[in-house]
């Protein structure tokens, strides 16, 4: 390989990957003087299987404090090429190498010709920061980035664009000192980590650096396994680091590297113990045990009265799509009775009744039910749980429910409250629960918080569904994406605890050409699509489970 780039080629940062294309990818770090360690990463390929290579080139710019580990780079199934890397900016008194590091991607979509970096890194407010990141691509297309940090934990951090763009990182169950760490996808899909599971000697601390450990996701990182040991080699006395693992998969077993040498115990890279004494080490190690098998879908009673509790925001209750003409409350929203009110849960009703299902719609509301002036069509159960503006935190909280003025004055009520959902599942005790919530706020922790909740306190079957898309003018219109993207790995987790928990995807069965001028609330066409995915899941459900022969 030809090198002309300033720097040398440094031991700590090398990967190798075969590519799409056929051609073999050599990635690795450089070592320029005055820059800490770092430099921005250089790339080179290979045609004939590493007998030559093309000259290296420096991947994205502006020179500066650049790491990038080993064994990082990755290819998408799209085929964008993903090199996670770690940047320390300059600061008044120069660069202070591990401190307050933030994480990100150098991108390429044409075979590594060009690259750009991604616009908004994963950025923690902490010591050490996000610091020497390990990246691998989940279900749907998202990205899990993991990184080594000063808290005591690994961090993760989620991307729903390839990279470009960054969630804020979040902590994991992997106890660990700012020590390497390495994310692979293994041969059945699951995610797996090598890291020193290990408390360290204090907050910020780099040390202790063994064991060296696997961890096992089943669900796209949001949970890991007890960690799995490799190699316990110093654990007593705190003298030895077992890290930069790098793993391949073969037909025998993980094949595992790592670097093996002395540490001082007492957490510093300086004094009688020499960190240079050692080498590397190397493992066949076999494949975790595979993943149980998940539960099966929950069924429903078929012939009892289901209990069906609509619960949401503002779709739930249903889009305004009448206003009062004339009268105190001219231009006003409807909020009483009429024809087109009802939201999703006219047709949806219309089906069930066509279908022979019998049905009960419980809630603490009964407002902007289908009709006319003189009141609800008797054929029309307007009962729900669709709290407008309500995030999932207030969901499980309960408040006060922005309420229509002329439903309060017909209540004769100058607001109208509700209890938090502990409260409503134990009054009206849905044998169904039709969640869509997160429109307001896009909080997905509080939506996990939720959904146990629900399974905590009630045992209906609970039909998750993916919030619908939304588009300008709506503010926030594009963290639907990623708020969706970790809701099937939320449900499956859930199952697999136990819950009667399935997932609908709404969001797959509309198109912003379904949606007002508001760029949130659905059309016509928009609620009766909902109504037949709901209704669906809910025949799906009531289906007798096939019986093994």
């Amino acid at each position: 390989m030809d090198w002309k780039l300033p720097g040398m080629i440094s031991d700590g940062g090398i990967s190798f990957l075969r590519l799409q294309d056929g051609r073999l990818a050599l990635l690795t770090h450089r070592h320029v003087a005055g820059l800490h360690g770092g430099g921005l990463p250089a790339i080179a390929f290979s045609r004939d299987h590493g007998e030559t290579w093309t000259s290296a080139q420096i991947v994205g710019e502006p020179e500066g404090v650049w790491y990038v580990m080993n064994d990082r780079l990755i290819q998408l199934r799209s085929g964008r090429l993903v090199i996670p890397v770690a940047h320390v900016a300059e600061r008044a008194g120069g660069y202070i190498e591990g401190d307050r590091t933030v994480s990100l991607c150098f991108l390429s979509d044409d075979g590594g010709h060009s690259w750009k970096r991604s616009r908004q890194p994963a950025t923690l407010d902490d010591k050490r920061g996000m610091a020497e990141p390990t990246v691998a691509e989940v279900a749907g297309g998202g990205l899990l980035m993991l990184a080594r940090t000063g808290s005591g934990f690994l961090y993760a951090s989620r991307s729903a664009d390839g990279g470009e763009t960054w969630s804020s990182p979040q902590p994991t169950t992997l106890v660990s000192a700012c020590s390497s760490l390495t994310l692979k996808t293994l041969p059945d899909g699951r995610l797996i980590v090598f890291y020193n599971h290990v408390e360290p000697l204090a907050r910020g601390a780099f040390f202790p650096r063994t064991p060296l450990c696997y961890a096992v996701s089943s669900d796209h990182g949001q949970n890991w396994g007890p960690p799995v040991i490799i190699d316990d080699d110093g654990v007593a006395a705190r003298d030895r680091q077992n890290i930069y693992p790098s793993a391949a998969f073969t037909r025998e077993g993980m094949v595992v590297v790592w670097s093996s040498h002395q540490a001082d115990p007492r957490g510093s890279f300086a004094g009688q113990y020499n960190p240079n004494i050692g080498g590397g080490k190397r493992a066949i190690v076999a494949y975790p045990e595979p993943a149980a098998a998940p539960p099966p879908a929950p069924a429903l009673v078929s012939g009892a009265v289901l209990r069906i509790l609509p619960l949401g925001d503002s779709i739930t209750r249903g889009t305004y799509l009448d206003r009062y003409e004339s009268g105190p409350y001219a231009g006003q929203a409807i909020g009483l009775a009429s024809p087109n009110a009802g939201g999703y849960r006219k047709p949806l009703q219309d089906r069930l009744r066509q279908a022979g299902i019998a049905f009960d719609f419980v809630g603490d509301l009964s407002y902007y039910a289908y009709g006319t002036s003189a009141g609800p069509d008797p054929a029309f159960d307007p009962d729900h749980q669709g709290l407008a503006g309500f995030s999932n935190r207030k969901i499980l909280e309960g408040g006060v429910v922005p309420t229509p003025k002329d439903v309060l004055a017909a209540l004769n009520q100058p607001s109208l409250s509700v209890q938090g959902i502990r409260e409503v599942l134990a009054r009206h005790r849905p044998d169904l629960i039709l969640l869509m919530s997160g429109a307001n706020g896009f909080d997905a922790e509080a939506r996990d918080t939720l959904i146990r909740t629900i399974g905590e306190h009630s045992p209906a079957l609970l039909l998750v569904a993916t919030i619908t898309p939304q588009a300008a003018p709506r503010t926030g219109w594009e963290q639907v994406t990623s708020y969706n993207q970790s809701l099937p790995a939320t449900v499956a987790a859930r199952r697999a605890a136990g819950q009667r928990i399935a997932w609908v995807d709404l969001h797959a069965v509309l198109t912003p050409a379904d949606l007002l001028p508001d760029g949130v609330h659905p059309t016509q066409a928009g609620l009766e699509k909902i109504a037949q995915a709901w209704f669906e899941a809910i025949t799906a459900a009531l289906r007798p489970s096939p019986v093994a022969p």
